[in-house]
């Protein structure tokens, strides 16, 4: 076993020390069709009071 820590951190490299399991590709596609989709400021409309639905002070 082997480590160093830097500006980058802990890293820690030998055979035994555990690896996360590969990305699924589906996924990786996923992210890359999100990533390219335009991105939209305005809140989405689930976030907009509901008008008249509301308490009201007597």
């Amino acid at each position: 076993m082997s480590y160093v820590a830097d500006e980058n951190g802990f890293q820690v490299q030998g055979s035994h020390v555990p690896t996360p399991p590969p990305v699924p590709k589906e996924l990786v596609d996923a992210y890359a069709k999100a990533a390219s989709q335009p991105q939209s400021h305005d809140e989405p409309e689930y976030a907009q009071p509901a008008q008249g639905h509301g308490y009201s002070a007597y």
